[in-house]
């Protein structure tokens, strides 16, 4: 299915999952598009779902959505054409990008995280949503799996965040060279880690929300060392194109977040 982002970012918006109630297995589309600067006017969206002008609170506790920012839904849309076998998503917590997927994939999605605390706010936004899903708990530089056990790695690392700036903007006084230099060591151990346990002919879809060259080539530089080596991406949201093989790139505009992607195969 086109996706096209064109259409899409025309409009200031949140995207939102619409989830089964009861446990019920429902073939309705289960993404919907809710439209913030034309919410009196409900129309259907590209994707089959209805254009909703909903109470937000009142969906969110019933567990009807989870909003996203445009960046990560594209993000998880380009993913899809790999999603097969076993897949680990490393650092899932909140656990947007993996309650997203997981929800089509049932059985397939680990969603692990370091934090005790973080790992909570997954199980309580599984329950809410009223999904079902695998957690661990491990540090992502040792994970507790053989070498080449997984079919594919999600690493979602975490980053400075610069290309949230609009979002939080502390960012700019709390970051440093000092926390840039600790959070690029922190992602190389998690990249080498995930190189380990992924098999041969798995891939890794490592993506930051980063802006910063030092995070976003990160494994574009690290690939040849670790046995990995970019592919293209096989299908990307319109409005989404490879600046390198295997890596593309949004910058921050009022419709997204900034946010970097890249597809390795381990060989």
């Amino acid at each position: 299915m086109k996706i096209t982002l064109h259409f899409l970012f025309a409009f200031l918006f949140l995207f939102v999952f619409l989830c089964p109630s009861h446990g019920e297995k429902d073939e309705r589309p289960n993404i919907i598009v809710f439209l913030v600067d034309d919410y009196d006017k409900p129309e259907t969206s590209p994707y089959g779902g209805k254009v909703l002008t909903p109470n937000l609170d009142r969906l969110a506790k019933e567990g009807m959505i989870y909003a996203q920012d445009a960046s990560s839904y594209a993000f998880c849309q380009a993913i899809r054409p790999f999603l097969e076998g076993t897949i680990l998503d490393v650092c899932s917590a909140p656990g947007g990008k993996g309650l997203q997927l997981s929800q089509n994939y049932p059985g397939q999605f680990l969603l692990n995280d370091v934090s005790a605390s973080r790992l909570k706010k997954v199980r309580q936004n599984l329950q809410r949503l009223n999904q079902a899903g695998r957690m661990l708990q491990s540090n992502g530089t040792q994970l507790p799996f053989p070498s080449g056990s997984m079919d594919g790695i999600l690493l979602d690392v975490p980053c400075s965040s610069t290309g949230t700036i609009r979002k939080s903007p502390d960012i700019k006084w709390v970051e440093n060279l000092k926390s840039l230099l600790r959070q690029t060591a922190l992602q190389e151990k998690l990249l080498k880690e995930a190189a380990r346990v992924v098999r041969k002919g798995g891939w890794i879809a490592y993506s930051t929300c980063s802006l910063e060259p030092e995070e976003t080539q990160l494994p574009l530089q690290l690939a040849e060392e670790l046995g990995l080596q970019p592919i293209p991406w096989r299908e990307l949201p319109g409005g989404i194109q490879e600046t390198q093989k295997g890596f593309w790139q949004l910058l921050p505009s009022r419709h997204w977040m900034g946010f970097s992607a890249a597809i390795l195969k381990k060989s």
